[in-house]
């Protein structure tokens, strides 16, 4: 089959009789896309640019007073801290003269230093050990199974 100009022509004009039907708004029109873009791009703008406004005139006519009334606030007590004040410096002298008492008691010349020569040593030789007491060893139980 063979084309000729004839036959372009008879499909040119049916394409362009058949597409008359078709208005403008179904081809693609760059200016208006480009419009819409914008349009689009300046009302999320908008909308951010008013938020940050209400937002920065609300935050800048906050008070900085925290809404504490004077007759809230505590008062000095000065019983109460004296009471407090006397009750540790009683216990400070408390754990001062057990502090004494024990440091007394570990280097008075009472106490001696070393151990008296009849004492005896039972059981084995110790040399080498680190702790005197015996090493207690699990009866290995042949119905338990090592865990894996």
């Amino acid at each position: 089959m063979k084309i000729n100009a004839q036959k372009i022509r008879k499909m040119a004009s049916s394409v362009i009789r058949g597409q008359k039907h078709y208005g403008e708004h179904l081809m693609m029109s760059p200016m208006r896309e480009w419009f819409l873009g914008l349009f689009v791009f300046l009302i999320i703008a908008g909308a951010g640019a008013f938020w940050a406004v209400t937002t920065f005139v609300e935050k800048s006519q906050m008070s900085t007073f925290n809404g504490v009334s004077i007759a809230e606030v505590e008062v000095y007590q000065s019983a109460t801290v004296k009471a407090a004040l006397n009750n540790l410096e009683e216990r400070n002298v408390q754990y001062k003269a057990l502090e004494e008492r024990l440091t007394n008691r570990v280097y008075s010349p009472d106490v001696p230093k070393t151990l008296p020569a009849t004492v005896e040593v039972v059981g084995e030789s110790l040399d080498g050990v680190a702790s005197s007491t015996e090493e207690i060893v699990p009866a290995l139980d042949a119905a338990v199974e090592p865990a894996l």
